[in-house]
């Protein structure tokens, strides 16, 4: 069942229980800053993802007013906009 939450405990929650934690894409040209991203092992991604902290990450969360959508069974998740 998929879930949407803009509560950082529970984003937290959820991203390290699958062993997972926060970065950002850095040294993509054209890429904008600061674009969210959650590193998780097995996710085959191309990117270059920079790990940040907790602070930083929501911190850009909250600028960006983004919301967290997850699967609560599966490792299912996107960043959406609050909107």
């Amino acid at each position: 069942m998929r879930r949407l939450t803009i509560d950082h405990d529970t984003v937290r929650r959820w991203i390290e229980s699958r062993g997972g934690h926060p970065a950002i894409v850095s040294g993509v040209p054209g890429e904008g800053e600061h674009v969210l991203r959650v590193d998780i092992p097995g996710y085959d991604e191309q990117e270059f993802l920079a790990p940040v902290s907790w602070e930083e990450f929501f911190r850009h969360f909250e600028e960006k007013r983004l919301a967290f959508e997850y699967d609560e069974e599966g490792r299912y998740f996107r960043f959406a906009s609050r909107r």
